[in-house]
């Protein structure tokens, strides 16, 4: 599944992601890492609903 031009902010308005752009294939496995509050979660919910 590729994933076009991802731009999310939170309600803080912070933007997390800007023009995203990645592939998934069915045995991909994906990692996200990064400090807390930056939007990791809201990203992997993003991803998953567009499964």
């Amino acid at each position: 599944m590729k994933f076009n031009d991802i731009s999310l902010t939170l309600k803080s308005g912070r933007k997390i992601v800007e023009h995203l752009t990645f592939t998934l294939s069915n045995q991909d496995k994906l990692a996200i890492i990064g400090e807390e509050g930056n939007g990791k979660s809201t990203l992997i919910k993003y991803i998953y609903d567009k499964i």
